[in-house]
């Protein structure tokens, strides 16, 4: 039952407060809520009375659903709450540290001191507006805010808002409520390698690659002459560069699991590596192992010879190292649990190494170029991934297939992702029905 009980101000005014038992607490205690409302000297008895009967019906709808909290607990501090309680268990640590930065960078400073109850769908929507128009300034970084990037926020805050309505402490989610249709975010072009470049890219990571100096205006003795090209050496790509890239273009392994593959994932007679784990890195956390992201993820992919035999090279290449090294070595002395590719002295890679030598190697041969048909676009790691999916795909083969290799758990993932990858082959499907239905027409 609800209390009402009348307040005489200092000021003369007049406030009511109502007080309701939400039951007790395991000491015996009871629980109460309360609200005060303060009767506006400026309107009528009848007016504020008709206000009163407002709030107090509001008031009990909030306590019977268990969401009066909402009114005195902020965003910002919830969203902590909801971090630490949920997110940080739950969650991949990767996707934690996603989470977190885009609260404490992003929504906390545009509605974090908001009261949770006094969050609506329009300031969501004024939220979105908001970063589309300002962006963001992290000191150095500096840009405007993509719509996947907005999409991304709400998704976040919708994740918050709805943990707290199924805490009671509000009773809907307000990133659901607005009945309108998003801004479609325009899915980026998946960049990869054509069959031609990449079967040139696999000859000329084989091969010293010349370091050419480009031709430039100098000044010497106070005058500007042109200085020619010239080669100042060469770039020779190290086994273990030569051996992940083959491999990716090879299989489409993700960039986390081919760090995360050791010696006794490999399986030299049967030509099959096993995919079980993955190599992450977060600033806060530095590099630490995971498992796969779905159950797809867990898989056996079947290599060529070419592939074997580069992981064979690799694998002497680092029993000489451990032998060589000593005490230096901070891998296992038994090679089979030592990871496949791992840094000087026997430590699993960092991820972004490999993006890093890739870029270096395809900006360093593109300058070396004199035919511009000759040049490779400079793609990231990841984009060997598709150029995999993409070869695949051209010649054939079903997408059910590719997506078991690639781990995806769907093929129509696959699809969706990769599907301007299949061109070549549907221009070859439509011309062969095309020749079948004239050549019956014509018949």
């Amino acid at each position: 039952m609800a209390s009402i009980r009348e307040i005489q101000n200092q000021d003369g005014s007049i406030s009511k407060k109502i007080q309701i038992c939400m039951g007790r607490r395991e000491d015996g205690r009871q629980i109460m809520k309360s609200k005060t409302f303060r009767f506006d000297p400026k309107k009528s008895k009848a007016q504020n009375e008709k206000e009163f009967d407002k709030v107090y019906r509001s008031f009990l709808e909030k306590c019977e659903v268990g969401s009066v909290d909402g009114d005195r607990r902020s965003f910002e501090s919830y969203a902590n709450e909801w971090l630490e309680n949920y997110a940080k268990v739950e969650l991949e640590k990767t996707t934690y540290r996603r989470y977190k930065n885009g609260l404490e960078h992003t929504v906390y400073p545009r509605i974090g001191y908001m009261k949770l109850s006094d969050i609506r769908p329009s300031t969501i929507q004024t939220m979105l507006n908001d970063m589309r128009e300002t962006g963001y300034d992290y000191g150095k970084r500096k840009g405007k805010y993509s719509d996947e990037s907005c999409r991304t926020i709400k998704i976040i805050v919708s994740s918050v808002m709805s943990s707290a309505v199924a805490d009671g402490l509000i009773t809907q989610n307000p990133c659901i409520l607005r009945q309108r249709k998003h801004k479609k975010v325009q899915r980026k072009e998946v960049r990869c390698f054509t069959i031609e470049q990449a079967m040139r890219f696999l000859d000329i990571i084989n091969e010293p690659i010349p370091i050419m100096v480009p031709e430039k205006i100098v000044t010497r003795h106070g005058k500007q002459v042109r200085r020619k090209a010239y080669q100042q050496g060469t770039l020779k790509i190290s086994l273990k560069y030569q051996t992940a890239f083959t491999i990716t273009i090879f299989s489409g392994v993700r960039r986390e699991e081919l760090l995360g593959l050791k010696w006794e994932d490999v399986d030299f007679e049967k030509n099959l590596i096993d995919i079980n784990k993955a190599v992450q890195y977060t600033s806060e956390d530095g590099i630490f192992i995971k498992t796969p992201k779905s159950s797809a993820g867990y898989r056996k992919i079947y290599l060529p010879d070419i592939c074997m035999n580069l992981l064979k090279k690799l694998r002497r290449q680092q029993q000489l190292e451990i032998l060589k090294q000593g005490t230096k070595w901070e891998g296992s002395r038994i090679i089979d649990e030592n990871f496949c590719f791992t840094k000087e002295h026997g430590k699993v890679m960092f991820p972004s190494t490999l993006r890093l030598e890739l870029v270096r190697v395809l900006k360093t041969y593109n300058r070396s170029c004199t035919d511009k048909d000759d040049l490779l676009p400079v793609i990231s790691f990841h984009d060997l991934r598709p150029t995999y999916a993409s070869v695949a795909l051209a010649q054939g083969s079903e997408a059910p297939a590719v997506a078991k290799i690639l781990g995806h758990s769907d093929a129509s993932i696959t699809l969706q992702i990769y599907a301007h990858s299949s061109d070549e082959r549907g221009k070859e499907v439509s011309r062969a029905v095309e020749n079948a239905l004239l050549k019956r027409a014509s018949g």
